[in-house]
C-alpha cells in the first residue's frame, strides 16, 4: 500500500509542476523520477512496512543502481566519461562491499557500518552534479544522482540487512498530540534563534494551493521518510546499539551529525538551526519509537520555512529555504 500511495502522490507532484521546472525535457525527465521512486518505495515497503522474509539480492540491486546512476549522469551532463563511470561503480560498490565483508547478527549493526553511513553521505556532500533534475523556487529542488544515496542506504540496511526500525504507524491519539506539540515547539525555537541570528526574516505571502500540494508531498515522501529513516532509524539506533542502550547520547550525537549534514548548505548559522530542528525530530522519536512522527514533524517544519521565511545568506537574501533542501 504504501508503495502505491508514493507512486501516485509522485505523479500527482509531477503532474502539478510546470515544464520550466523538468531539467531538460520534462518526459525523460518525469521517466527518471519514477524510476528513482519506484526503487525507493519498493525498497521502503519490502524493507520497512511488510515484515517479511523476503530479501533484495545484493548485487543485482546493486548493478540497477549504477544503471540508474550512469543514464541519470549522461543525461545531465550531456557525456558518461570513463572516469565518471569509475567513480559511481566505486560510490555503489564500495559500501556494499563493506556490508557483505562484516555480517552481523540479525536485527543488528555491525561496528563498521557506521562507517558505511559516513561514507555515503559523506559522498553525497560533493554531489555528482550540480544541476537539479527538478526545480521550481521556494517548492522544490531535486538532485536525482546525489539523492541516490538514499536508496543506496535504505537497499543496505533495509532491503539486505533487514534491520528493524521500529513501527512506521501513529496509532494512538496521545501520540498524535505529542506529535503536534512537538512541532509547535520545533518551528518556534527554530524561528527565535533564527531570527536572533539574524539569519531568517519573515517573508508572509500569498500560498498556492498547488504549491502547498508540491511542497507537503516532495517534503515527506522525499525529503521527509528517507533522511529519518537514515538519521533516527539507522544512526540514532546504531548509536544506542554501541553506547550501552541509553537514548540522550545517541540524540545529542545525531542531532549534532544532522546538523553537521547542512552545515554546507549555509555555514555555522545553518548547522545551529539544522541541530536544533534534528533535536526536536530526535526527541519525538525517542518518546514515541515512531519514525512517522518524527517524519510529520520534519515536513511541517519544511514546509512552514519555505512558505514563511527568507533566509539571509552571506549578506544577501534568498527567498528559499536551505534548511532542508535536498542537496
Amino acid at each position: 500500500m504504501f508503495f502505491l500511495i508514493g507512486i501516485v502522490s509522485t505523479f500527482i507532484m509531477l503532474s502539478l509542476l510546470p515544464t520550466t521546472s523538468f531539467y531538460r525535457n520534462r518526459i525523460i525527465t518525469t521517466l527518471f523520477m519514477c524510476a528513482y521512486s519506484s526503487l525507493y518505495f519498493f525498497i521502503i515497503q519490502y524493507g520497512l512496512i511488510v515484515n517479511n522474509s523476503f530479501k533484495l539480492p545484493l548485487f543485482f540491486v546493486a548493478l540497477i543502481l549504477i544503471l540508474y546512476l550512469s543514464m541519470v549522469d549522461r543525461y545531465i551532463n550531456l557525456k558518461l566519461d570513463l572516469d565518471r563511470l569509475f567513480k559511481i561503480i566505486l560510490f555503489i560498490m564500495i559500501p556494499i562491499v563493506l556490508c557483505f565483508s562484516f555480517q552481523a547478527d540479525n536485527n543488528q549493526f555491525h561496528l563498521i557500518d557506521i562507517l558505511v553511513l559516513a561514507l555515503i553521505l559523506g559522498i553525497n556532500q560533493s554531489r555528482f552534479s550540480k544541476a537539479p533534475m527538478l526545480y521550481q523556487e521556494n517548492t522544490i529542488e531535486f538532485y536525482g544522482l546525489s539523492t541516490t544515496s538514499h536508496l543506496l542506504i535504505l537497499f543496505i540496511f533495509l532491503g539486505y540487512r533487514k534491520i528493524n526500525i521500529n513501527p512506521f504507524f501513529i496509532n494512538t491519539m496521545d501520540a498524535w498530540g505529542l506529535t503536534l506539540a512537538v512541532s509547535f515547539l520545533c518551528c518556534f525555537f527554530a524561528i527565535l534563534i533564527g531570527v536572533k541570528l539574524n539569519y531568517l526574516c519573515f517573508n508572509f505571502k500569498k500560498i498556492e494551493i498547488k504549491n502547498l500540494i508540491i511542497l507537503t508531498i516532495f517534503n515527506f515522501f522525499h525529503i521527509a521518510i528517507a533522511e529519518e529513516i537514515i538519521y533516527r532509524g539507522f544512526i540514532y539506533n546504531y548509536l544506542r546499539q554501541f553506547t550501552g542502550g541509553g537514548d540522550w547520547i545517541p540524540l545529542v550525537l545525531t542531532t549534532l551529525l544532522f546538523g553537521c549534514h547542512h552545515i554546507s548548505f549555509g555555514g555555522k548559522r545553518m548547522f545551529v538551526l539544522s541541530s536544533i530542528a534534528g533535536f526536536f525530530y530526535g526527541l519525538i522519536y525517542m518518546l514515541t519509537g515512531n519514525l512517522l512522527a518524527s517524519a510529520i514533524i520534519h515536513t511541517i517544519t519544511n514546509i512552514v520555512w519555505r512558505l514563511f521565511f527568507v533566509i539571509k545568506s552571506d549578506g544577501v537574501s534568498v527567498v528559499r529555504s536551505d534548511v532542508e533542501a535536498q542537496k
